[in-house]
């Protein structure tokens, strides 16, 4: 573009010229003529309204040093004046600063102007404010790159289809699931049924056709092969959407979910695997139990045994060596020794105490032997349960519920630390049960109260075992201030398998419903909800032998 600025003097020129001014003048945008040296000669009311600038102000002056500030872009102002110092049209894009400090985007397009005889005589420059333009594209920018960072992470693809389920658009993540590459697939609804596998294309071909008769959401799930022979399990959701032209296009994203997949066939898999299980021989759930209570023995048995092999290494028994040692050294000189000698004055008073620290150790190793004897009795006691199963009712004998508690605790008392153990016991005639399996219940809900209140709460961590007489049976109730249960839970609780721990099996409160009921016992459950802890409630009868085979668990 060139504008020859000659013969001011022609009467067509000046007309020529008053036209320029006058669209000049009144348009939005900003006008800048600078001369030959790049200084203003003449700017529109366009560039006033823009910058706050006046003609008056910007006369003499070069725009850019008036205009620009700290978040000009200045690579960008290089390449400018390089083009203006070669006398050649520039066009781009820069922040500039308005007088009264705001910050705003323009687009400028540069132009040299030409006289008569085509010499240079200065520039003219156009510029529109494009500040919205210019933060949209940003916010658009930043959007797409989200998304994109969003579903790489995700391992989400997102397509785009049009009304026949031709392929206009894949993701970059798609060629990722698919396993192809760019460069040589070219995607189309033909090209994607070929990847899928043998087995569902069939089946997807005809899901395709419906979909393309109708405006139904997509919900697909098939198999892919990759190119490597690798099959994957993809899953495609997406809806109908209108695009700019008004014609029906499809879009939605796609999943791999093959481990999904994976872990539900492992899960039924296992499910299946337990039914038969719990099916054999008609005594599996039984064994199950069993196990699950030997290994709550054994994990104890395993905590006695570091307690007393710590105790063991406190003895010190190498001090008493060497006051030994003292004693033989000096034997025949030992009143001299232990009244002239600095170590021998020390020994009588250091005999003693040492001897009542190894006492205070021994005494620990004492009560954990103790301990472990109990255990091992209980564990031994499991497995004659075992054994006794044949028999009718197994043994029954009269028992202290008090004493028996009381075992139950001290089973599991090195697992209490940092809980408060309160018992609320009412004075209670002795009943006739099945001392074993009842110790297996108590033993089971205890470790259970212990777990939940680890798990945490808003109430100090505590448990409750109360016993009371309720009519002509007994009732144990353990309490605890753990993590609870929500309704959901306790409609499951009893399932075989069913269980809401980390590494829980599902066979513990299972097992102990089925030998509540074997003892003539009721065993149910309540909590108030999630975080306001849990109680359970067994109910026995008192000495009725011949009843106890009539309980039920809920």
């Amino acid at each position: 573009m060139s504008v020859d600025t000659t013969d001011w003097n022609d009467v067509a020129v000046r007309r020529h010229l008053t036209r320029l001014a006058q669209v000049a003048q009144t348009t939005k945008s900003a006008v800048v003529i600078t001369d030959t040296e790049g200084l203003t000669v003449w700017v529109n009311e366009g560039f006033t309204r823009i910058t706050g600038y006046s003609l008056e102000e910007t006369v003499g002056r070069i725009p850019g040093q008036l205009l620009q500030g700290p978040e000009t872009d200045r690579a960008e102002v290089a390449r400018v004046r390089a083009a203006l110092r070669s006398r050649q049209g520039v066009a781009a894009e820069l922040i500039n600063y308005a007088k009264d400090g705001r910050r705003y985007w323009i687009g400028m397009k540069i132009e040299p102007l030409l006289d008569a005889n085509g010499e240079f005589d200065g520039f003219m420059a156009i510029q529109a404010e494009i500040t919205y333009r210019h933060n949209e594209r940003l916010s658009l920018e930043q959007t797409t790159r989200r998304f994109n960072m969003a579903t790489r992470a995700a391992r989400v693809a997102a397509f785009e289809r049009d009304a026949n389920f031709e392929v206009l658009w894949w993701s970059d993540v798609m060629w990722e699931i698919m396993g192809q590459d760019p460069a040589t697939f070219k995607p189309s609804n033909a090209s994607w049924l070929e990847v899928i596998h043998p087995e569902d294309r069939e089946r997807i071909r005809a899901d395709v056709m419906r979909l393309k008769q109708s405006a139904a959401p997509i919900n697909l799930q098939y198999r892919i092969v990759r190119p490597d022979g690798e099959v994957r399990h993809i899953q495609s959701l997406g809806g109908p959407a209108d695009s700019p032209n008004g014609s029906l296009k499809r879009i939605g994203l796609t999943f791999d979910v093959t481990e999904r997949i994976q872990a539900q066939e492992r899960e039924q898999a296992l499910q299946h695997q337990l039914r038969e299980t719990a099916h054999q021989a008609g005594m599996a759930e039984f064994a199950t139990g069993v196990l699950h209570n030997v290994g709550n023995l054994l994990n104890s048995l395993g905590i006695a045994n570091t307690t007393a092999r710590r105790e063991l290494r406190s003895l010190r028994l190498e001090r008493l060596e060497q006051a030994a040692a003292l004693l033989r050294g000096n034997r025949d000189t030992l009143a001299a020794f232990l009244t002239s000698d600095e170590r021998g004055r020390h020994l009588p008073d250091y005999l003693p105490a040492l001897a009542a620290q190894i006492a205070t150790n021994a005494g620990a190793i004492k009560a954990e032997l103790e301990t472990t004897e109990q255990l091992l009795n209980h564990l031994r006691s499991i497995v004659s349960a075992q054994q006794e199963l044949a028999h009718l009712g197994g043994q029954y004998e009269a028992i202290r519920l008090d004493e028996l508690v009381e075992t139950a605790l001290l089973v599991q008392a090195s697992e209490f630390t940092q809980i408060q153990v309160v018992r609320e016991d009412e004075e209670l005639p002795s009943i006739v049960t099945n001392r074993h399996k009842l110790l297996q219940i108590l033993v089971n809900l205890i470790s259970n109260a212990r777990d939940a209140v680890k798990e945490g709460s808003a109430q100090p961590p505590r448990i409750a075992v109360k016993l009371a007489r309720d009519g002509d049976h007994v009732r144990i109730t353990i309490q605890d201030s753990g993590i609870g249960m929500s309704a959901e839970v306790l409609s499951k609780l009893w399932r075989f398998g069913f269980t809401t721990k980390k590494n829980g099996h599902g066979f513990g409160l299972h097992n102990s419903a089925n030998v509540a009921r074997e003892i003539g016992a009721t065993l149910t459950a309540h909590s108030d909800g999630i975080g306001q802890g849990a109680s359970f409630i067994l109910r026995l009868p008192i000495g009725n032998p011949e009843a106890l085979c009539r309980g039920a668990a809920a």
